[in-house]
């Protein structure tokens, strides 16, 4: 694995951040799943639009600024734009599931309309 050896390159606080966030959602909509809960379902998705783009454009941001001032850190640094894409992915499956929650449950399909959720 690139990142487990030098050179190192910096993590921004923003990546931990992400990853804790992703990780709650992705239990909650399992949870939500399993319990059949609309409710936990809306709140996943409320989440997701909440925490998005702007983080994952920073941390793109950072990366590159640290690629520019050490180029002995692109490698690393591409190593963590691809954590960082999948992470964004594994928020956008955790979203999905929540949209099947809210659709097995009401019948309601939310998923190009989020502000229908009512739950």
């Amino acid at each position: 694995m690139v990142l487990a050896h030098p050179p190192f390159v910096p993590i921004p606080d923003r990546i931990e951040t992400m990853t804790n966030r992703t990780l709650r959602m992705l239990r909650a909509s399992l949870d939500a799943f399993v319990n059949a809960d609309p409710v936990s379902a809306a709140r996943v998705i409320r989440a997701r639009r909440r925490g998005g783009i702007a983080t994952t454009t920073t941390s793109f941001a950072k990366l590159v600024a640290e690629m520019k001032h050490s180029p002995e850190l692109v490698e690393p640094a591409l190593s963590l734009f691809t954590a960082v894409r999948h992470l964004e992915r594994i928020a956008d499956h955790a979203t999905n599931i929540a949209e099947d929650v809210i659709y097995l449950v009401k019948g309601e399909i939310v998923r190009h309309h989020p502000e229908a959720i009512r739950a």
